[in-house]
């Protein structure tokens, strides 16, 4: 015999959000490895994640550790501040162009 009961079950979730670490403009949508910065989700245009990671520490066959130091750029601070930085520094931008 099977019977129908109803319980009430409270429930919490988490939802990750990603900002931008040097403007603090938040990604309109967001998962574990992935951040969308377009505004509309509509938008046919599309920006990959703009995320730099350092990832540092050791690996053996049974295992390993390691630290990661990550940090989350918009698109404009990624074009307007890193890349004028990164120039200023000697660091040769390169720029490329795909059709698919």
């Amino acid at each position: 015999m099977r019977k129908t009961i109803s319980k009430k079950i409270e429930q919490t979730i988490n939802k990750e959000e990603v900002y931008c670490d040097i403007c603090g403009n938040k990604a309109s949508m967001a998962s574990f490895a992935d951040a969308s910065w377009n505004v509309d989700p509509r938008d046919y245009r599309f920006t990959e994640t703009t995320k730099i990671i350092l990832k540092e520490g050791e690996q053996y066959i049974e295992g390993g550790y390691y630290e990661e130091i990550a940090i989350d750029i918009c698109p404009k601070c990624f074009k307007e501040k890193l890349i004028p930085w990164l120039k200023s520094q000697g660091v040769k931008i390169q720029k490329r162009e795909v059709d698919y």
